[in-house]
């Protein structure tokens, strides 16, 4: 259903996303040059997609000519009072979204170049402000339609910008409507985000998870540092004192302290345990990324020596860490080896099979080598899924 959606052609997504896997495995030495060339012609693709470096060119031309061009139109219409620009602006927008669409994505095939990001950026910002306006005097209102505008467009264009504010628009919301129950606000941010993580995994794997799998990465990631952040002994300390007006004297705490700094320290280890019993990169990486977070925590309150020396103190174990389950996933510990952290992102039973397919009497793809491309791991999250 949510497919149904989205403004791309998700079938030369699908082509587009592979062809940049397979490309990925080549370049790796996991294929060979006929393997590639069979490939490249099985998965033709004709969307356009230029480098990162191109697409933020391309995003600052179009938001500046958009700019050049929507500027003296709405000066027209600027004596006329502020329901007349909020009319105008809002056509504009109206019209920006329909030229992204028609135009730019179903005639000039582009995906993701930069001008189709501009144009529902600048289109969807109109529409918003066209509607709204400035007049509204309940700031949760704004932050309602900012939810529903941005969630739009994270499923409608795919966009991964658009899914990082939807997730910050839903936590201000939560903010904003949970003002009577601020004490229990921590709980709720673990508990909910702990839940669409769970939903999140389900999702995955009723759907088509090469062509969603930046998004579900990125909002994995976000949910396990939220779920972090919620129990987090700093976060919470510091938001009581701000948002509570909670006043603490010399050596007094907040309520509960304990449970916070337990959840400090609990928290990223269960993540670093959770990834390597289950093979999930995903939770290894967040947990290297949230102990950082709890160092600075103890840091902040506590001054155990030299700013200097604390960090490199911190990097050190981080560091320790990293090689001491380099070294433990060196063999392998129920199929899961340190090389499959890697090529675990890679995870395709499409794509596996097309690469088996183009084996011309040259380098044969064995049951083995097949097992170490697609079998990074059985947890969904960071790719690591299936068994080919």
């Amino acid at each position: 259903m949510i497919n149904k959606l989205v403004a791309y052609d998700l079938l030369e997504v699908k082509k587009k996303l592979s062809l940049a896997k397979a490309k990925t495995w080549y370049k790796a030495g996991l294929v060979e040059e006929e393997q590639w060339k069979g490939i490249q012609a099985d998965y033709p693709s004709d969307l356009y997609s230029p480098t990162i470096f191109m697409r933020i060119l391309l995003f600052v031309a179009t938001f500046f000519g958009l700019s050049t061009v929507l500027g003296p139109i709405l000066l027209l219409v600027a004596d006329e009072g502020i329901v007349a620009i909020r009319i105008m602006v809002f056509i504009a927008g109206v019209v920006m979204i329909a030229f992204t669409e028609r135009v730019m994505i179903k005639d000039k095939r582009h995906f993701k170049s930069g001008i189709t990001e501009a144009g529902y950026y600048i289109g969807f910002s109109f529409v918003y402000f066209g509607l709204m306006g400035f007049g509204i005097d309940e700031i949760l209102i704004y932050w309602m339609m900012a939810l529903l505008f941005v969630s739009i467009g994270t499923i409608r264009y795919m966009d991964l910008l658009s899914l990082v504010a939807t997730v910050v628009c839903l936590v201000a919301v939560l903010f904003l409507s949970l003002t009577s129950i601020l004490a229990f606000l921590p709980f709720v941010i673990m508990i909910l985000f702990g839940g669409l993580f769970i939903i999140s995994q389900k999702i995955q794997k009723k759907t088509d998870y090469l062509v969603w799998e930046d998004h579900f990465i990125l909002f994995d990631t976000l949910a396990l540092l939220l779920v972090y952040l919620g129990g987090n002994y700093f976060v919470v300390r510091e938001l009581s004192i701000e948002m509570m007006g909670l006043e603490l004297g010399e050596g007094q705490d907040i309520p509960m302290a304990f449970l916070f700094y337990g959840f400090t320290f609990l928290i990223p280890l269960a993540y670093l345990i959770w990834g390597v019993r289950n093979r999930s990169i995903l939770f290894i990486r967040v947990s290297l990324l949230v102990l950082t977070l709890t160092v600075f925590t103890i840091k902040y309150y506590y001054s155990f020596a030299p700013p200097e020396v604390s960090i490199t103190v911190a990097g050190g174990i981080l560091i320790l860490i990293s090689l001491v389950l380099l070294k433990y996933l060196k063999k392998s510990r129920k199929g899961f080896i340190r090389d499959q952290i890697i090529q675990s992102k890679w995870d395709n039973p499409d794509l596996v099979a097309v690469v088996a397919s183009q084996t011309l009497g040259g380098h044969q793809i064995d049951q083995s080598e097949s097992s170490q491309i697609g079998k990074g791991g059985e947890f969904g999250g960071g790719g690591a899924s299936g068994d080919f």
